[in-house]
């Protein structure tokens, strides 16, 4: 959310390169009317929504605007369907043991394109599962795709295996996307999100993209889909079989963001969903078009089919009182017993004279496998971390974002079916900024609920500054939190607190033992690193559009923290991003 990110030009090349793949032999003049007809579609959502979208979505969008530009199906939805073709992964290197200071590898560097002057590609945005001793590690990774630069499909999911329990990793590569038929193009754009029902068996959910060339009739109305998609690994992530689509929509009329994963424990055969779809503006009729909406699509047959979209939470903007109400972000868990637990932030936009509300950290639950939701419940008001605006940008030009992350405890112990949620929030140190007016140095806040999501008390920073901290300010943000099968519960996040300059980062986790009412705090990485973003293809690809800008941004969307979902194990893995020297690669701790 709330990103420019330079991974949009990563995926813009991976979307030129499938173009001129497919379309190399057309003419100019069909093609410029396909790129055109694509531009007007994307310019159909508003400013504030794509503003809001996440870098994975923001990578697709500015792919579709700058060079595809199919226009749209006016299809809602495709049927899922079921591909049982293995796609082996290659280049399978084994990542090197943890090193001295206890960081895991879990990327190869050695995967890097080019290993010269240029420097290495990045990987950002992890997401994790562990079921036994399998972990799989999911990752948006640009530094493999050049090698499918001239396929019509292509992927920006990187994935890395261990069988050890997360001690050592083989990094795989890129996930496929399958195989398409003529004149197409299919790729998976990224917001990966990984988790498992067995030892043997996980998922993966993508943004997925999908683009039709038939320029014999013009393409028109079915050009350019958007959606998520679920691969399926029957051997702990070692294969994995052409994607599924989970949902496929009208480009033109939706832009599908932001996908959450998450497996029901007490029927492992059933999984649930959630994503954003944000609708093209229509001043005439706003609710069906101009809507935006958190909607939640579940399997009951192990991720082979897919339910039609229920809808979590939708709002709609009021052009009469000039506020829109924006539900982003959402992220689902799944009880003991197998209720449905969605967190979400829902902000406030105002194009009139009355002033927005403070944003919100929402809950919402379902008692019957998501058919239905109860209203919304708020968790907590919420105070913008570091500048604030449309684009929460941190100090150094990070962007972060106050997305909420949530985990349920499933021990055996008497704290069983306690939720908890994390986010960061800026409100308790507010200070004068010289260019943007005041600045809010952000920290990790927790709130749990004891009545299965009926109710939630904030329990406050987990974290506070220390007294011994000299600067103005230290940020903490991109909280992940887990509960393993001792009822601890665990959250790690990036954190300045070592730089009284508050630039450098590191990577830190709080462990509570009595249900977040204390916190014992970990550093997870060292030495701390000053994030830079010179990944050369992305900058010389923003500069190519003439918008190398974006390429000083460094964007991570976040990083997830688990526990082995099998409760076999004890303990808590996580995978994060670490820079040295520039460049970036994805590490994990275990504790």
């Amino acid at each position: 959310m709330i990103k420019f990110t330079a991974k949009c030009a990563m995926v813009l090349a991976v979307g030129m390169l499938l173009f001129a793949t497919v379309a190399f032999a057309q003419s100019t003049t069909i093609r410029a009317r396909a790129l055109q007809r694509l531009v007007d579609a994307s310019d159909k959502l508003a400013t504030t929504k794509k503003a809001l979208l996440s870098s994975g979505m923001k990578n697709f969008l500015r792919a579709a605007r700058r060079e595809l530009n199919s226009p749209p199906p006016t299809t809602n939805a495709l049927t899922s369907s079921t591909n049982g073709r293995l796609a082996t992964t290659t280049l399978a290197v084994p990542t090197a043991s943890a090193n001295s200071n206890g960081v895991i590898p879990v990327s190869n560097p050695k995967h890097d394109f080019t290993q010269s002057v240029l420097g290495g590609f990045r990987q950002t945005t992890s997401s994790s599962a562990r079921c036994g001793n399998s972990v799989v590690v999911g990752f948006f990774d640009n530094e493999d795709f050049l090698r499918r630069s001239f396929s019509p499909t292509g992927s920006l999911d990187g994935v890395s295996v261990s069988s050890d329990g997360g001690q050592t990793f083989t990094d795989l590569g890129s996930i496929s996307a399958g195989s398409v038929p003529p004149n197409t193009a299919q790729f998976l754009a990224g917001d990966p999100v990984v988790a498992c029902s067995s030892a043997t068996r996980f998922y993966y959910a993508s943004l997925l993209e999908f683009m039709s060339f038939d320029y014999q009739q013009s393409c028109y109305p079915d050009c350019f889909f958007q959606g998520v998609s679920v691969s399926i690994s029957n051997d702990a992530g070692n294969t994995w079989a052409d994607p599924i689509t989970v949902v496929l929509f009208s480009g033109f009329d939706h832009t599908i963001d932001r996908p959450w994963l998450a497996v029901d424990p007490s029927n492992p055969q059933r999984l649930y969903l959630t994503y954003t779809d944000m609708q093209a503006v229509n001043f005439y009729n706003p609710c069906t078009a101009g809507a935006l909406s958190i909607n939640l699509v579940s399997s009951a047959d192990g991720g082979n089919t897919w339910s039609a979209p229920t809808v979590v939470h939708q709002e709609c903007p009021d052009w009469n009182t000039g506020i829109s109400n924006l539900p982003m972000g959402a992220n689902v868990v799944v009880s003991p017993n197998g209720q449905v637990y969605v967190a979400y932030e829902l902000f406030q936009q105002s194009f009139g004279p009355v002033a927005p509300s403070p944003p919100q950290i929402l809950f919402q639950r379902s008692l019957d496998h998501g058919q239905t939701f109860n209203n919304p419940l708020k968790v907590s008001d919420v105070a913008p971390i570091g500048v604030g605006g449309l684009w929460r940008t941190l100090q150094g030009l990070n962007q972060a974002d106050e997305l909420p992350m949530i985990a349920v405890d499933r021990s055996t112990s008497p704290t069983r079916g306690t939720v908890y949620v994390a986010w960061s929030d800026g409100r308790d140190n507010i200070k004068p900024d010289f260019l943007s007016g005041a600045y809010a140095y952000s920290d990790v806040f927790v709130a749990k609920s004891t009545d299965s999501g009926a109710s939630f008390a904030a329990l406050g920073p987990i974290s506070p500054t220390p007294s011994t901290f000299r600067g103005k300010g230290r940020d903490q943000f991109l909280p992940a939190i887990a509960v393993d099968r001792n009822g601890e519960v665990a959250v790690c996040y990036y954190d300045r607190r070592n730089d009284h300059s508050n630039m450098a980062i590191d990577r830190y986790c709080s462990v509570s033992f009595n249900q977040g009412l204390s916190w014992q705090d970990l550093r997870a990485s060292s030495p701390s690193w000053v994030p830079l973003n010179i990944d050369p293809l992305q900058y010389v690809l923003d500069g190519l559009m003439g918008t190398s800008f974006f390429s000083i941004f460094t964007v991570i969307d976040y990083d997830t923290l688990t526990t082995d979902f099998l409760l076999t194990n004890d303990g808590f893995f996580g995978a994060f991003e670490l820079q040295v020297d520039g460049n970036s690669n994805i590490v994990a701790t275990k504790f």
